[in-house]
């Protein structure tokens, strides 16, 4: 009994033990290891670069049934005070947005689903052990067990599976003349497709094949996703500088409306009362707009909270100076065709990318199920060696190997689910071809419709800057004429109505620009987001120096597209405006 005991129980202790020393921590950590590493091969053979990558939060090291939800309640009431330029926003974003979080996290759950098809391809190990007392009616207690060890192997190349295993069965009665029963065997068997399964266009082998290329597409798709947010919080920061400039200068308009009134009331003897109240009532006008533009920009200024991910209850301050960086770049433009764009947007833009990897996808997926058509024809070899003598179980004799060799024929005699599959398969790929075609399409309709619309902001910028400086030296003019009485109150207001609508349009006109221009360089996947301050990075000459030289009366003489030249326009896009002097 001592001995057979003996032979089970640390066996047995031992697997226990190995079990429970695997905590949850280290499988965690053994997850991460090999699922980041396939992150970092995927990035480095699409990108030719790694960079450092966790889904890692501040939450991710303490024990989830330790995160009580009173926690996260108090925590999104927090009335902190947060400072931010641009850089210290988009930092605060790539850490705390739960949507960029997101993005991430698919990223390394499609490195899980290619672990686990890898898995299929590896050494896989199984080991088990079976005790068991049973006490029989006539007293006696049966103690037996069974432990069995083997490893298994699939061939991505071939398609063909080796298997190894050990099986030992033991048996002993404890009674006052103990008898033992034991025997043992060894198995290796090889089992290799001919026709049907073989190679690498095996239904399993493609499944792998195919997780390994969906890696591809989610590091695609995550970059992609990098660059995009990276230019709406660039834009969102924009937007809120160019209202904080509309507030100011609705502001003045504020208090030069309230001057007007004053001078108006002081005049009343003199002018009619008519005049007066035309400025009282410009003034309350301009109270509302000054109110109704301070709430539009608390609204946008909660919705970039929230991109941030940070509390809405947070007090945000934000830097004034990217602002005077973009007037100061000016217009940086984009010397781009529509036929360049596209042809840079089908080698860079990930997106298209991906679509044209998923066409070659469905190609493939032809030879999988035509490989399925086939008749199926197995080579099998095996050999065993089963022994079960008492004296010395623990040598084999190669004498008493058992070998043998055959071939298995399935004909393919029934394949209606493999003849649909294969038909299925072909009807896909047409379809993936009719999407790449959609897809080019749009990509070459996506980039002609923001080069129109680049060339519109700019033109926009540069007639919005002109009329500014008309709008002032109007508003100067009449200004002096009311104080003398010889113009009335409401040329004076139209006035100011044009200067502040100039103003506020030259504002819009600097900031949509570059939103414009940032979305094209996304378009085309020309936009390198990891560069510093990459929103400003241009190697073109300064186009608002150009169109600050210009007088009204020039700009005023440069001609628009005609019905007819536009409607018989050849080229890609409407003519610029040097162009058009030219």
């Amino acid at each position: 009994m001592n001995r057979t005991i003996g032979n089970l129980i640390p066996a047995l202790v031992g697997a226990v033990l190995f079990g429970a020393g695997c905590s949850t921590t280290y499988h965690k950590e053994k997850a991460d290891e090999e699922n980041y590493e396939i992150i970092r091969q995927i990035e480095a053979q699409v990108f030719g670069r790694t960079n450092d990558f966790t889904i890692d939060t501040k939450y991710s090291g303490r024990d989830p049934q330790e995160i009580p939800a009173s926690e996260l309640i108090e925590d999104r009431r927090r009335t902190n005070q947060v400072r931010l330029n641009l850089e210290s926003a988009l930092e605060l974003a790539y850490g705390n947005s739960r949507p960029y979080q997101r993005e991430k996290e698919n990223l390394y759950l499609s490195a899980v689903s290619l672990s686990n098809q890898r898995n299929a391809f590896s050494s896989i190990w199984s080991g088990r052990i079976n005790p068991g007392i049973e006490r029989e009616a006539d007293g006696d207690v049966k103690v037996d067990g069974a432990t069995s060890l083997g490893i298994s192997k699939r061939l991505y190349r071939t398609g063909g599976t080796i298997t190894a295993n050990f099986a030992n069965d033991l048996l002993r009665f404890i009674t006052g003349n103990p008898r033992r029963s034991l025997a043992n065997a060894l198995t290796i068997s090889f089992t290799q497709p001919l026709l049907r399964g073989r190679g690498k266009y095996n239904t399993t082998a493609d499944r792998l094949t195919q997780a390994e290329r969906d890696v591809i597409y989610a590091m695609r798709d995550y970059t992609q996703y990098q660059k995009t947010f990276s230019v709406d919080v660039v834009n969102d920061y924009y937007t809120l500088l160019g209202q904080k400039n509309t507030i100011r200068n609705n502001y003045a308009n504020y208090l030069a409306r309230k001057e007007a009134t004053i001078r108006a009331r002081a005049r009343q003897g003199v002018d009619s009362k008519r005049n007066y109240d035309l400025a009282l009532q410009s003034e309350l006008r301009q109270k509302n707009t000054y109110i109704n533009v301070i709430v539009n920009y608390q609204r946008t200024l909660d919705r970039f909270k929230d991109r941030l991910g940070i509390p809405i209850s947070s007090t945000v301050l934000l830097d004034d100076q990217p602002f005077a960086d973009l007037v100061e770049a000016g217009l940086m433009p984009l010397e781009f065709t529509a036929d360049a764009a596209y042809m840079v947007a089908v080698t860079n833009h990930l997106p298209t990318l991906n679509e044209i990897d998923r066409y070659q996808d469905s190609k493939r997926r032809i030879l999988v199920q035509a490989n399925a058509l086939q008749a199926g024809l197995d080579l099998t070899t095996s050999s065993s060696l089963n022994w079960d003598k008492e004296e010395d179980y623990q040598s084999f004799d190669v004498d008493e190997v058992r070998a043998n060799m055959g071939l298995i024929l399935d004909l393919p005699l029934n394949r209606v689910n493999e003849r649909n599959s294969y038909r299925t398969a072909l009807i896909n790929f047409e379809r993936q071809l009719r999407s790449l075609q959609q897809t080019l399409d749009t990509r070459r309709d996506v980039i002609r419709q923001a080069l129109r619309t680049l060339e519109q902001r700019r033109k926009n910028y540069v007639n919005n800057t002109l009329g500014v400086t008309i709008a002032e030296r109007r508003v100067s003019e009449l200004k002096l004429r009311v104080a003398a009485g010889t113009v009335d109150q409401q040329s004076f207001i139209d006035a100011q109505n044009s200067l502040i609508q100039e103003q506020n349009g030259l504002v819009d006109a600097i900031v949509e620009y570059q939103k414009s221009r940032l979305q094209l360089l996304l378009d085309i996947g020309n936009l390198e987001s990891e560069q510093d301050r990459f929103w400003l990075v241009s190697e073109e000459t300064n186009a608002r120096e150009a169109a600050a030289t210009l007088d009204p009366e020039q700009v005023a003489t440069i001609p628009v597209v005609t019905p007819d030249q536009l409607f018989q326009e050849q080229s890609e896009t409407p003519p610029t405006s040097t162009q058009e002097q030219q």
